[in-house]
């Protein structure tokens, strides 16, 4: 086994990789946001028990990890209704969530268009996942 077999073995085996996942993101028609408003994809691991608690009536994930989620943005044009970003993944499970930043604060708020991966959390280990998100009203959820 040469050197460079050793080396991504053990990678894989202590899952020390980033993978990138794509995150294509789809505005339900009753989403209305302005053109130039945040559509940040957000994602949330849990690499120890204590990082993700559960989740919320949103599906979001509860717990400190939350408070250091890993944030991808772009802006909403006006007329387009599909998205596509690559975001940095983890090898643990992972939550993986959409939402229309209204107030600009990087938080996703009760009142704002959200989405939520119906698979979450994803454990891809090394490899790169795509996803599938649609983002609704909040008084849709």
């Amino acid at each position: 086994m040469d050197s460079s077999s050793v080396l991504v073995a053990w990678l894989v085996q202590y899952r020390d990789c980033f993978p990138n996942a794509t995150v294509n993101v789809t505005l339900d028609s009753a989403v209305d946001a302005p053109p130039g408003t945040p559509l940040v994809i957000g994602t949330v691991s849990k690499i120890y028990d204590s990082d993700v608690t559960g989740t919320d009536e949103r599906g979001l994930p509860v717990g400190p990890a939350m408070d250091s989620a890993v944030h991808d943005s772009v802006e909403i044009v006006s007329n387009e209704r599909s998205y596509t970003a690559m975001v940095r993944a983890n090898p643990y499970p992972t939550w993986y969530f959409v939402f229309v930043d209204l107030d600009g604060d990087g938080r996703p708020g009760a009142d704002e268009p959200l989405g939520v991966d119906a698979g979450n959390p994803i454990d891809s280990g090394c490899d790169e996942p795509t996803r599938a998100i649609t983002v609704r009203p909040a008084e849709a959820r």
